[in-house]
This record gives C-alpha cells, sequence and structure tokens, in this order.
C-alpha cells in the first residue's frame, strides 16, 4: 500500500493534494476482492502453481483440481465460499470493474462441480456482488447455498438449490431465465436442451443425497 500511495502521489502532486489527502481517496476507493484458501486436499493449482492453506489469490487466474482432489476458498467481506471438486476447473476474475462500494467479481466454472454457500446476514441488503458462470448460464450471488455442474462434453449444465434463490441463465439466450428455489433442480444445454427446461422438485432423500457433495 505504501508504493502504491507513494506513485499515486507522483501523479497528483500538480493538483496540491496532501498526504493526508491522498490517503483519504485511496480509503475511499472500492475494496477489490481477493480469495483465501481454507482448505486444501490433493493436488490444486492456481495459475499453474500449487495452491497451499491459507494463501491469498489476489490476481485474476485459473483455479485446477486434480483427482481426488478438493479446494475450498473464501472470498472477502462476502461471508462466501466455494468448494471445487475433483476435476474441476474454474476461472477467478477478481479484477472486475468497481462499482459501489466493492468491486464486483466474475467466476466462470469451465469443467467439472463446485458448491457456492453465500450467508445470508440478519438485516443486511443483499446486493449484486458478483455471479457464477459456465460455458452456457449464469446463477445470481445472494444469499444462497447450490451445487452446479458442468459437463463441457455434452454442453450441459445443472444446479440444485439447497438453501435460498437463484436466478438461472441461458448465457446463449439472455431472455430464457428462471427462478429456482430451495430443493429445486434446473438444467441447459446437451440432453436438458437448448432452453432451460422445466424446473424439477426433489425428495428429500435426493436432496439430502446430494446436499453431502462438496459440503466441507
Amino acid at each position: 500500500m505504501a508504493g502504491f500511495l507513494l506513485i499515486l502521489s507522483l501523479f497528483i502532486a500538480p493538483l496540491g493534494l496532501s498526504q493526508e489527502k491522498v490517503e483519504t481517496i485511496v480509503n475511499k476507493l472500492p475494496e477489490r476482492p481477493w480469495a483465501v484458501v481454507e482448505f486444501v486436499r490433493g493436488k490444486v493449482l492456481f495459475n499453474g502453481a500449487k495452491v497451499l492453506k491459507g494463501e491469498k489469490l489476489r490476481v485474476d487466474g485459473s483455479l485446477e483440481v486434480s483427482k481426488r482432489s478438493f479446494v475450498k476458498v473464501k472470498i472477502n467481506g462476502w461471508d462466501n465460499t466455494i468448494v471445487l471438486g475433483p476435476r474441476s476447473a474454474m476461472e477467478l476474475k477478481l479484477s472486475a470493474q468497481k462499482t459501489g462500494d466493492i468491486s464486483p467479481a466474475k467466476y466462470s466454472l469451465v469443467k467439472g462441480a463446485c458448491r457456492w454457500v453465500r450467508k445470508k446476514i440478519e438485516g443486511q441488503v443483499e446486493k449484486g456482488l458478483g455471479a457464477v458462470h459456465t460455458p452456457n448460464a449464469a446463477m445470481g450471488v445472494r444469499g444462497t447455498d447450490f451445487y452446479l455442474k458442468v459437463n463441457p462434453l455434452l454442453g450441459e449444465t445443472e444446479i440444485i438449490v439447497f438453501d435460498g434463490e437463484v436466478e438461472f441463465t441461458n448465457e446463449l439466450e439472455v431472455t430464457d431465465k428462471k427462478s429456482l428455489t430451495s430443493g429445486q433442480w434446473g438444467g441447459v444445454g446437451g440432453r436438458y436442451g437448448q432452453k432451460i427446461g422445466e424446473i424439477l422438485n426433489l425428495s428429500k432423500a435426493v436432496l439430502d443425497k446430494f446436499g453431502k457433495k462438496l459440503n466441507i
């Protein structure tokens, strides 16, 4: 931060602003999101480098999980976690354009499966802080808990919502969207059709089985 302040001071010195005012400007800048690695099992890489527990991911990049491996990351300040399962890959774009009080972010599940959990905080107004994308779908990320799976070979995306509400949008036809609530399944692409098909209500037995997936 000190280096950044020095560089910023050099650029705005002609404006006659004091160091104190420079620090005030910096403190008012929207916070850039970053991810903390909370759990790692097996082989997990970020931009080709091995990921370690406790590591902070502050740049854009690709998170890749090998077979029989898992990783759990938490996004700062948002009370949400992402768990990536074996043979999965996700593109993290943490430097999206800043808006409001915090930067948005984009998460793209390229293949495999992930579990997204964002806690609802009592009295807090939910903001659209980012979105989870797949090659053919997008999910809004508010106070929700859902399981997402991508099959790139068949071009399929499927989602199961355990808690909250998710707006499920067809990326190839953005007017094609449906809202899913707790206990529902949705899918698009491949065997599920080029448009979002019927939203299914799952039985408790099915929900209990899938609820154990990536729940770490």
